[in-house]
């Protein structure tokens, strides 16, 4: 049985590792963190990483700042603060995601004109990717956005804030939900429309959410019925075809019955 000690610094290696330090530099730098200070013997002792690897992993964590080493014999290593092993990593993922961003933003721009439009119909899978979607569409709206959604999760706090800031830019927002928690979440937007769906608009229990973009662009999200890895959501978006066409349509059709009510 794994103890809850062990447990928290299972997490935190994996997390350590997402950040771009290897699985052994990463039980050593906790291995340390935990000793406060150690000699090479007393980390290998502590953490299972045969001495001989400890010596190289010391020396590559001292060069990225993450710990101190006092020459001695035998050579002491001291943890580094916490705040600033959070900077330095924290310095480092930045700069890496800024290189990454940075080629993909090049290589975007090095696509053809119509590279995206040749398809009609686009997938999103996991909520996180199926956030940051809304949030580009959002984003990039000029007349009008409705969205529904069916409860409140599927609409995060940056999502709200985003879409009263797009209110107030000008942009004509309604939200339509049948959960009340998702309607109070506007409560206090007075930009923002934030309704219930009319009794013709019939309610899947598979839909998660619906957003209409400038009555061009279309996302459709619905709920997987067996989620592998905890992506319970699957979204489907489109601009300018066939398929958002007719989804703006049936979606105009309802919202107007919706304001007359």
């Amino acid at each position: 049985m794994t103890s809850p000690d062990r447990g928290s610094d299972d997490a935190a290696s994996s997390a350590l590792v997402r950040l771009g330090l290897t699985r052994t530099e990463a039980r050593v730098l906790l291995g340390i963190g935990r000793l406060g200070s150690a000699t090479a013997r007393e980390i290998a002792d502590a953490t299972d990483v045969p001495r001989s690897q400890v010596y190289g992993t010391t020396e590559d964590l001292e060069e990225l700042g993450l710990l101190y080493v006092q020459h001695a014999q035998p050579k002491e290593y001291h943890a580094v603060a916490p705040g600033e092993v959070e900077s330095i990593l924290r310095s480092r993922f930045e700069r890496d995601l800024e290189t990454v961003v940075d080629r993909l933003e090049e290589l975007e721009r090095l696509q053809s004109p119509d590279a995206e439009t040749r398809e009609e119909i686009w997938t999103v899978r996991g909520r996180e990717a199926i956030d940051g979607r809304v949030a580009q569409l959002v984003g990039g709206a000029e007349t009008r956005i409705v969205l529904g959604a069916r409860a409140e999760r599927f609409v995060p706090d940056r999502h709200v804030q985003l879409l009263a800031e797009r209110a107030a830019d000008g942009v004509e927002v309604v939200v339509i939900s049948s959960d009340r928690a998702t309607l109070e979440l506007f409560a206090d937007v007075e930009e923002v429309t934030a309704i219930e769906p009319p009794e013709s608009m019939s309610e899947d229990e598979h839909v998660a959410r619906l957003l209409v973009v400038d009555d061009a662009s279309v996302l459709h999200s619905v709920l997987v019925p067996e989620p592998v890895d905890g992506e319970e959501e699957t979204a489907f978006w489109s601009g300018d075809s066939g398929f958002a066409r007719m989804l703006v349509s049936l979606v105009e059709h309802s919202l107007s019955e919706a304001l007359e009510e």
